[in-house]
């Protein structure tokens, strides 16, 4: 999976999800050049600040798989909270 983000806290996540096998897309120049990536692949997952920095947002496909192994490695500093299906 394709996977890119933004923000304060993307350089611990691309260096974190880089680790879990994924691949680095559609970077900034300043993390293409950090992660010696250079791919403008649209992403599969995104992951970007929340408007008052306090956390992110993780949208996307498969996002499910990519946050329970979040939840085993960030487990005591992941609050996670799934959105409300508006079909249902």
């Amino acid at each position: 999976m394709k996977v890119s983000a933004r923000g304060i806290y993307s350089t611990g996540f691309l260096s974190l999800l880089r680790d879990l096998g994924y691949e680095l897309t559609n970077l900034s120049e300043e993390q293409s050049k950090r992660f010696n990536v250079d791919s403008n692949d649209k992403e599969d997952i995104s992951i970007l600040d929340l408007k008052d920095k306090s956390g992110v947002v993780i949208i996307g496909k498969d996002t499910d798989n990519l946050i329970n192994k979040l939840k085993d490695i960030l487990w005591d500093s992941l609050y996670y909270k799934k959105p409300l299906d508006r079909y249902s």
